[in-house]
């Protein structure tokens, strides 16, 4: 019987730290789902659109469509970008295209909930890594998860942003170990702490306590998942209070415990 995922195919998972500027154009062979989660280029393509990309930004690259990254003009030339990407073919891969390029013509866009992009795109990466024949299946469920979401995206580029809750959101994901007075914040948006935090949460779906603390989770799984330092270190890197708290909040966060979750990163291969 035929495979209900046969028509997507996964040419190459990725991660990346900086992208520099390319003076020539590149002639892509697949279509490409991408995901910028720190730092700032543009994407230029040969027939003339200039798309500004700063993180947290979800965008995609057809196949066939020539383009080059550049780095914007008051950037410095070591400036880092945390890039994460999946290159896919098959008919599947054509009508994601299709309906991204529908419902964003600006070409890319700022999702509300950029920690769970970050999510599927790094699962992505872990399953590739593994092993990307064995978990087509749930791959290809991925990136229809992160189909879904760009679906519930629509619009939001569009949407207002009076009391700078996107900027507040990106310092949070930008250094999530600083000090954050969020009675202060809401004092200097002109709202009570009370209507701070709904409009927060209504607009990130999280409170801002919730969404510093799971910042901080998110920098505890990297660490577990891509160093070798003791969980107590890390505990203490990441400002949780105690190992009681940092696991009982972990195993909220990702299902399994610390030490387990480090195990099964290192059975599957994502340790680096």
């Amino acid at each position: 019987m035929e495979n209900y995922f046969d028509d997507i195919t996964f040419r190459i998972v990725a991660h990346r730290f900086k992208i520099d500027g390319s003076e020539s154009f590149s002639v892509p062979e697949s279509n490409s789902l991408e995901f910028i989660r720190s730092g700032e280029l543009r994407l230029e393509y040969a027939d003339g659109p200039r798309v500004p990309l700063k993180a947290p930004a979800f965008f995609w690259i057809p196949r066939g469509r020539k383009f080059r990254f550049a780095l914007p003009p008051e950037a410095p030339p070591e400036q880092a970008s945390e890039h994460i990407y999946a290159d896919i073919l098959g008919p599947r891969s054509e009508r994601m295209m299709a309906a991204l390029d529908a419902l964003f013509p600006e070409n890319f866009f700022t999702p509300r909930d950029p920690e769970r992009v970050s999510v599927l795109f790094f699962e992505l990466l872990r399953l590739y890594r593994s092993s990307p024949e064995r978990n087509h299946p749930e791959m290809a469920a991925l990136a229809e998860m992160l189909m879904a979401l760009a679906c519930s995206n629509s619009g939001v580029n569009e949407i207002p942003d009076p009391y700078g809750l996107d900027r507040i959101a990106e310092d949070l994901r930008s250094d999530p170990f600083a000090d954050f007075d969020f009675g202060s914040l809401a004092r200097k948006a002109g709202l009570s702490p009370d209507h701070f935090r709904r409009l927060f949460r209504k607009r990130h779906r999280l409170t801002p306590h919730a969404y510093l603390n799971h910042q901080r989770m998110f920098r505890a799984a990297e660490l577990l998942r891509t160093t070798g330092m003791r969980i107590k270190e890390i505990v203490f890197s990441c400002r949780f209070t105690s190992d009681v708290e940092f696991s009982r909040g972990f195993k909220k966060f990702s299902g399994l415990s610390p030490r387990a979750y480090r195990e099964q990163c290192r059975r599957d291969g994502a340790l680096r």
